[in-house]
């Protein structure tokens, strides 16, 4: 953690998006995604066969274990792909494998670059990859668009903040899109931390002292902010069912 703040805070004329500044813990309760999956999505790995596999995601600085806010919008795209829309992982490895060293596409997973059709170029690979009967008619853009809806760009196509799902991950279109957009992390705002949106109220600044003992009440008072804003933000942190 102390790693990470040092990061954010020495970041100098570095750009915001592409600084260090998530553990792997942090990542793993952000984006919902369980700490082994996440650990073999960023690193390298061994299958069950023995072969060994790449990371799918290059995190900004491996030898720290620490990622920067492009690497929370890959992440957050590829469990979309694998845990929401049930891709298979090899079927994923195969698409950024080839538009990566096929068509030298550094970021796939965030990559804007639309086709003729409005596709992405990552939906339009993986379309070719699935089988037609996988899928249905459903196209895999109707699928993934509710999550890349939470990805907020500037006039530039550049992402510029996540608004995080703060219930239980979604398994399905409906659970997505009733989560509310709450919190988010913005690289430009509280140095990337988790905030309650609109504002730079902390997440972890609220859930410790809701955990110390202050009351929903109490955190409504001192923040200024709504009770249901202060449940998510408490959510987000340590994964209520209520707070």
């Amino acid at each position: 953690m102390a790693t990470a703040t040092r990061y954010r805070r020495r970041a100098g004329s570095r750009q915001p998006h592409s600084i260090p500044a998530y553990t792997k813990a942090e990542a793993s309760r952000y984006l919902k995604i369980p700490h082994r999956t996440l650990h073999d999505w960023v690193s390298d790995h061994s299958d069950p066969g023995g072969r060994r596999l790449r990371p799918l995601v290059g995190i900004a600085d491996a030898s720290q274990y620490l990622l920067s806010f492009e690497n929370m919008l890959e992440l957050h795209v590829l469990a979309a792909l694998r845990h929401v829309h049930g891709v298979r992982m090899r079927v994923i490895r195969n698409a950024l494998d080839y538009l990566q060293t096929k068509l030298g596409v550094a970021r796939p997973l965030i990559d804007e670059q639309m086709q003729t059709d409005g596709k992405t170029i990552l939906v339009r690979r993986l379309d070719q990859l699935i089988d037609a009967g996988h899928q249905g008619q459903t196209s895999m853009l109707e699928l993934l668009d509710v999550h890349l809806d939470r990805i907020e760009r500037n006039t530039a196509g550049i992402a510029t903040r996540l608004f995080l799902f703060t219930r239980k991950s979604p398994r399905d279109r409906h659970a997505a899109e009733s989560q509310p957009r709450t919190i988010a992390i913005d690289p430009a705002v509280a140095f990337g931390r988790a905030v309650i949106v609109g504002s730079r109220v902390s997440t972890a600044e609220v859930a410790d002292r809701y955990k110390a003992g202050d009351s929903i009440t109490d955190l409504v008072q001192d923040y200024g902010r709504t009770a249901a804003e202060i449940e998510e933000a408490i959510r987000c942190e340590l994964s209520l069912k209520a707070a």
